[in-house]
């Protein structure tokens, strides 16, 4: 992903570690996160061992985050898929927030049709079905029932099949 602060754009990573924990690099920093509280517009967490607390708003798809005064804004700036993910036609699940994994409905060299449930990711109290975008094959199944997961952090990696693996497990069946 690419964050926005300012006028200046840094490329990012955000990854879980764990229940509440992330390891977020901008640029070639590296930063561990662990949120130990988050109420209604504050947060409690520790950065890199260091326990910190800051008051935050989000609106419009910008962060304003007040961190002992100082005030950043900051905007997650979704990168322009590269050419070959549009012909991709859509083989990455991607998680769409942060969550728990509740069911995976699919193992690797699953078929998958368009539209199929294939996670089940549980948010704010509510579940979340992850379907897919595309007819395929599940290549890898990167989480498990449990596992917390980040914004945009990749769960299920589909490969297209060709007519003749098709036909052979149409036969087999």
């Amino acid at each position: 992903m690419r964050l926005t602060l300012g006028d200046v754009h840094h490329p990012a990573s955000i990854m879980a570690d764990g229940a509440g924990s992330y390891l977020v690099a901008v640029g070639q920093d590296k930063i561990e996160i662990a949120v130990a509280e988050r109420g209604d517009g504050n947060v409690r967490f520790t950065v890199s061992g260091l326990q910190q607390s800051a008051r935050f708003a989000l609106s419009d798809g910008l962060l304003h985050l007040d961190l002992n005064g100082v005030v950043f804004a900051v905007r997650d700036t979704a990168l322009d898929a590269s050419g070959a993910e549009r012909r991709d036609g859509g083989s990455r699940l991607i998680a769409p927030m942060n969550g728990a994994i509740i069911a995976v409905h699919a193992q690797v060299g699953d078929r998958v049709a368009k539209g199929q449930p294939v996670v089940v990711l549980e948010a704010m109290k509510m579940q979340h079905e992850i379907a897919a975008e595309r007819d395929g094959v599940v290549d890898k199944v990167l989480i498990k029932p449990g596992d917390q997961v980040a914004t945009r952090q990749l769960l299920v990696q589909l490969k297209q099949q060709d007519d003749g693996a098709r036909q052979r497990a149409e036969e087999t069946r």
